[in-house]
């Protein structure tokens, strides 16, 4: 008897998981990033500043990127570590470039990356190296 109870409740747990596994969405129905050609481009390669560029408050810097063309615009944000500390640009065009004056109360760091992001597509971005902010 007690074999057939443990058949049996062995029998009940796996039905029961094989239906509350059906799921209209399956992988295969679910759209692929691919399959969307507006998100389907490669973003930014940052090309200036470079990795350890010195700069001081009051500069002005050339930040340029490549750029898919099928990006039309993009933002630019200052970042200090992982903490976002400014806007530089918002939904400029796609040009490959952009002057930047760096403010003048800017506090000093080596620690300091430029975040490039699409405008339209937000959680497309990439973010340059580290680059000084000293005096």
């Amino acid at each position: 008897m007690k074999k057939l109870f443990t058949s049996f409740s062995i029998g009940i747990v796996v039905i029961l998981v094989l239906v509350s596994c059906r799921n209209e969405n399956t992988v295969e129905s679910l759209p692929l990033l691919g399959d969307n050609p507006t998100v389907n481009y490669n973003l930014t390669t940052i090309i200036a500043p470079e990795y350890q560029d010195r700069f001081s408050p009051g500069d002005e810097i050339k930040i340029e990127w490549e750029a898919d063309p099928k990006i039309q615009s993009i933002s630019l944000f200052l970042y200090r570590k992982s903490e976002h500390r400014d806007v530089i640009a918002r939904d400029i065009g796609n040009s490959g470039s952009f002057v930047w004056k760096i403010p003048e109360n800017l506090p000093q760091s080596h620690h300091y990356r430029i975040k490039i992001q699409d405008s339209d597509i937000i959680n497309y971005s990439t973010l340059s190296k580290d680059f000084f902010i000293l005096e």
